[in-house]
């Protein structure tokens, strides 16, 4: 189960980092389980070597303002 979750979030990584120079930008995303596409609650969304960071609501929605070159980290 662990190793499928660490294929979800990775997935959800991927789709939303985006790659530039350091310019800040709003960073949205919705995580969902890979086995019925239900929405994760409570994800915690970091930003690498850095103390920003929220979590997934309801929904699994995350929001969070940082730069172009930061890594997204997600724990569940």
């Amino acid at each position: 189960m662990m190793k499928k979750m660490r294929k979800i979030l990775l997935l959800f990584f991927f789709a939303s980092c985006i790659s530039a120079y350091a310019q800040e930008i709003d960073v949205k995303g919705i995580v969902k389980s890979k086995t019925d596409s239900e929405p994760l609650i409570g994800v915690s969304v970091t930003v690498k070597h850095k103390t920003i960071g929220t979590i997934t609501d309801t929904e699994g929605n995350y929001h969070l303002t940082t730069n172009t070159n930061d890594t997204l980290v997600f724990s569940y």
